[in-house]
């Protein structure tokens, strides 16, 4: 079924999820929005995207070793069902077309750089823009080694930084960021984008990668020294990929290690894995990856495009409530109408003209909220020192009565961007906003005058993850800014789940703890409140406590 949602002569892009019914304890779902171009198999969709070791492909046996780590029978696929998720793997590589909803698609092709990958972009159309998968699996940088030849010289050249800049780039004066990881993460904002490392290379059983000399006495040690030079290099690509992507800072963007699965031994040609059963240890690392993070839902209003406007996604989505609140607004003296997401008044920015907008996701029945943040990039004007958030419980408030025109600052409560960032934001500042939802400072009651400033700090701090399961989370930005994205992210546990468990990796670790600590001395949703161990109707360390006790390693170490 193809969820697209017609309002106001727009289209609107929702998301739905569906439940894979299974044996075992503690359902997973499964997130669709599926393009028009394949098949609708109502199931989570994957891309695997890299090389031949994606592809599934060795030098011996040819393409005997399809699928590689993709497929049944100790396969990724195979992992995901045991655990009760069915996915549909999705990219222009198609093998066993018969069963479109149980093929083995990809996107992948031997000898491909991390450069190959990124001009995919051909004509504003890419596999990730096409096919708009739920889950991308990057494994990249192998051939761009293998391409290069310096670590055949006895002082070989630095190469790893330039291989990762390639892939992602962060400015370290403008923080801007470009890369193969930027443009699919523009290109497709619901994304959820694992990046993988890559494995060591066998030199000594590689022979095209360096050169022997006629007359080299030892050989062995020759080739020894470059294939320690050449993994040096891989080591540092990996470790500066996974520190640019914890760098980056995103819910949907993560760092997967199954380039260490892999060690020399595992090859028979040097770089590809001898065998299915080999190919098949890269699995395991794909399938932590996706599982710790598969229970989150992500919705995405706007495009990532740097406030670029022009696009349909820039007309957002608004319910009753947020159309009613921009309405009210309107009718306050100096208000103009709302406007659009990327839409500039005069002079670059906006300036009393409100951003309204709707998140609009669906959970699984039964799934109980435990952790969610929301992420807003906003560029502001000459006068957005008091801007402020209204969001879902904020009504009109009798209680705020102003000495002049000031309709909007009757909402209660409000959030201030002055108290998520600590500080008032500089004139026509980009701002990249991240409000944890479980304890948001709120301002309830503040009373001032239009152009005053905010007084003091937030009057207290909220929980809002209870206005999450109801599939719908209403933003109202005033009035001064214009938005160029808001995320939406949740992480949610099923009916059944383990107790204390609360992201849906099955295990209970300082992930747990996190999710809790950020939600100290809050008031719990409601008693099905997961997080609430101790059953008091508070978060508190009491509930800390007593998860300590339950986790799975010592120290509560994650695994």
């Amino acid at each position: 079924m193809i969820h697209n949602i017609f309002r106001n002569d727009r289209q609107v892009y929702n998301f739905s999820w569906s439940i894979q019914a299974t044996l075992i304890a503690g359902l997973l779902a499964s997130l669709v929005w599926a393009p028009l171009v394949r098949a609708d198999c109502d199931r989570a969709t994957i891309m695997p995207v890299g090389d031949s070791m994606t592809l599934g492909y060795n030098d011996e046996l040819r393409f005997a070793v399809k699928p590689g780590y993709r497929g049944d029978q100790g396969g990724l696929r195979a992992l995901l069902a045991d655990r009760g998720l069915l996915i549909d793997y999705v990219g222009s590589g198609d093998e066993n077309t018969a069963d479109p909803c149980n093929d083995l698609a990809h996107e992948s092709e031997e000898g491909r750089t991390i450069t190959a990958i990124d001009k995919l972009r051909i004509s504003d159309i890419t596999p990730w823009k096409t096919y708009t998968p739920d889950i991308v699996l990057l494994m990249a940088g192998t051939n761009d080694f293998l391409n290069s030849y310096t670590y055949c010289e006895a002082t070989p050249r630095t190469r790893f930084e330039a291989f990762a800049n390639v892939l992602l780039k962060i400015d370290a004066v403008t923080k801007a960021k470009t890369g193969l990881i930027e443009n699919i993460l523009r290109e497709s904002p619901a994304t959820q984008l694992f990046v993988s490392s890559i494995p060591p290379i066998n030199v000594i059983n590689f022979t095209m990668a360096c050169q022997l000399p006629d007359d080299e006495p030892d050989p062995s040690a020759w080739l020894a020294t470059r294939q320690g030079n050449l993994n040096a290099e891989i080591d540092k690509f990996n470790q500066a990929v996974k520190q640019r992507i914890t760098d980056y800072g995103l819910a949907n963007l993560r760092f997967v290690d199954v380039g260490s699965t892999l060690s020399l031994s595992d090859y028979e040609d040097g770089v590809h894995p001898k065998d299915l059963a080999t190919f098949h240890k890269m699995a395991p690392a794909w399938f932590s990856g996706i599982i710790s993070h598969i229970q989150q839902k992500i919705d995405v209003v706007g495009d990532r495009d740097n406030f670029q406007g022009g696009d349909a996604v820039d007309s957002p989505d608004k319910s009753v409530f947020v159309m009613s609140v921009l309405d009210h607004i309107a009718t306050d003296p100096g208000q103009n109408p709302a406007a659009d997401l990327d839409t500039a008044g005069s002079g670059g920015f906006d300036t009393n003209r409100p951003v309204g907008f709707t998140h609009s996701f669906a959970l699984p029945p039964g799934a109980l909220v435990t952790a969610a943040t929301l992420a807003l990039r906003v560029k502001g004007s000459a006068e957005n020192y008091n801007d402020s958030i209204i969001y879902d419980q904020s009504v009109l408030d009798p209680l705020n009565e102003c000495a002049s025109s000031c309709l909007r600052k009757q909402y209660s409560p409000q959030i201030a961007f002055k108290d998520l960032l600590g500080r008032e934001p500089a004139q026509q500042e980009v701002l990249n906003l991240r409000i944890n939802l479980a304890k948001v400072p709120v301002r309830i009651h503040t009373q001032f005058n239009a152009g005053d400033r905010w007084p003091g700090g937030a009057d207290a701090h909220h929980n809002l993850l209870g206005l999450l399961r109801d599939g719908e989370f209403n933003i109202i930005v005033v009035d001064d800014t214009t938005v160029d994205y808001s995320q939406l992210t949740i992480t949610y546990v099923l009916a059944g789940t383990r107790a204390g468990e609360f992201n849906g990796d099955g295990v209970i670790d300082i992930k747990d703890l996190d999710i809790l600590r950020n939600a100290l001395n809050t008031d719990a949703y409601s008693d099905l409140d997961p997080r609430d161990i101790d059953g008091d109707g508070r978060i508190t360390i009491l509930d800390m406590r007593k998860l300590v006790l339950q986790c799975d390693h010592p120290r509560c170490a994650a695994n």
